[in-house]
């Protein structure tokens, strides 16, 4: 879904979307991925906290790929935090 449709196309507006539309890596996970967020959850999305459960296995500064079971292939997305904006 494009962004400017479903309303969270600006930054920082906590836009809530409809509990049928999960995050894309949720689909990653129904295939056997473990995957990962290290930190960064700025996703435009009311219930930002909810949003970043169901879709990540682990989402911290801490999460990493050496988590995940032996074999099993993984995704992870890795940000930097300094700011892009004034």
């Amino acid at each position: 879904m494009r962004t400017y449709e479903i309303g969270t196309g600006n930054h920082h507006i906590n836009f809530p979307i409809s509990s049928f539309i999960p995050g894309f890596p949720c689909y990653l996970q129904q295939e056997g991925y473990y995957v990962i967020n290290n930190v960064k959850t700025d996703y435009n999305v009311g219930n930002v906290e909810v949003f970043t459960k169901e879709a990540w296995n682990e989402s911290s500064n801490k999460a990493g790929w050496w988590k995940r079971k032996p074999g099993q292939p993984f995704f992870t997305v890795v940000n930097f935090e300094d700011s892009h904006q004034s």
